[in-house]
């Protein structure tokens, strides 16, 4: 019981930094776009 519980926290925290990773990746082309027009 407390294997798989852990297996589903595990699995959780792994898409956790997987959208946080995108979202950051986004944020970051986003600022990339905002400083072109700024230039």
């Amino acid at each position: 019981m407390m294997l798989s519980n852990a297996a589903v926290y595990v699995r959780r925290i792994l898409v956790d930094t997987q959208a946080s990773s995108c979202l950051t990746q986004q944020l970051v082309l986003l600022i990339a776009s905002i400083r072109k027009d700024i230039i």
